[in-house]
């Protein structure tokens, strides 16, 4: 349930994460019993989400929304260029 934060590896910006909360797995997806995993890219200047871009959806608009709330909350160590970070975040019913 997790989202993964990709570390970027470039001439231009190593990014780590400091604080990345977990997404709540909304209630309504768990009564349908859906599923997904996607690809979602943070946009990060100096440490914080500017922008979340849902690159592939969960395919269900409740879980991108879930993912993407959750997102703009995590913070990363900060850089002296804005970049991008791809993180895939998967829902699973267990």
């Amino acid at each position: 349930m997790a989202g993964t934060p990709v570390q970027l590896n470039s001439d231009r910006a190593r990014v780590l994460a400091t604080y990345a909360p977990r997404p709540q797995y909304p209630e309504e997806a768990r009564r349908k019993h859906i599923e997904g995993s996607g690809v979602f890219v943070l946009h990060v200047n100096r440490g914080v989400v500017t922008k979340v871009d849902i690159y592939r959806s969960t395919g269900s608009p409740i879980l991108d929304n879930a993912a993407v709330s959750a997102m703009r909350q995590w913070r990363f160590q900060p850089t002296n260029t804005p970049v991008p970070v791809p993180v895939l975040q998967e829902f699973r019913l267990h």
